[in-house]
């Protein structure tokens, strides 16, 4: 399942909500990867949309999760994150447009990462030292959170990491450290940004 989600000032209209799901489904069928996937049984694209609390006219982030097996490349990769920002665009007029900003970011599917000790944990994790930068989801006591790749800007100690995506979850700073704990990571494959905010 290729899974997106669309982060927009007016997401709770549902003429937008249709219009945006047509144009973002019709730029991945053009990828063939994903068109390979949608025709199996079992996949599709799941589209979720998310109010952006921001004064009119806010930025539209596009956030799109690759199911496993779908390996794109670098080049593939920008090339769906561009198709969808012009889909993005072809949606307003060309100056509403040239008053917001658009960001598409395309992910691999998150993957269970194993570990013995809070202490591997740790140094496996990437923040970016090395140009890949780790995106982290914790799920323990029934509660789940996302920490994006760029949260490593604010906290770019590995432990300092953990412990305040345990605390935004709701949870005590070293709830990450406990055995019954998930961590999942995943990575960005590329991202496509406009600037046009004036």
């Amino acid at each position: 399942m290729v899974r997106v989600m669309v982060f927009v000032g007016n997401a709770g209209d549902r003429t937008v909500q249709s219009q945006f799901r047509r144009k973002i489904i019709a730029a991945c069928c053009e990828v063939p990867e994903i068109r390979a996937v949608m025709n199996d049984e079992c996949c599709g694209i799941d589209i979720s949309f998310s109010k952006n609390e921001v004064v009119r006219p806010g930025p539209v982030m596009v956030r799109i999760t690759l199911p496993c097996g779908v390996d794109l490349s670098l080049d593939r990769s920008r090339i769906l994150a561009e198709r969808i920002a012009e889909s993005i665009k072809g949606f307003y007029t060309e100056h509403a447009y040239a008053r917001r900003e658009v960001r598409v970011d395309v992910f691999l599917a998150p993957q269970a990462m194993t570990f013995e000790s809070p202490e591997e944990l740790l140094a496996r994790l990437k923040p970016g030292d090395d140009g890949v930068a780790h995106g982290v989801v914790l799920r323990v006591e029934g509660k789940q959170l996302t920490f994006l790749p760029e949260a490593w800007k604010s906290y770019p100690d590995p432990e300092v990491f953990m412990d305040t995506l345990a605390s935004n979850a709701g949870l005590a700073p070293k709830a990450w450290r406990r055995p019954d704990a998930k961590i999942l990571i995943y990575d960005r494959v590329a991202t496509f940004t406009t600037t046009n905010v004036r």
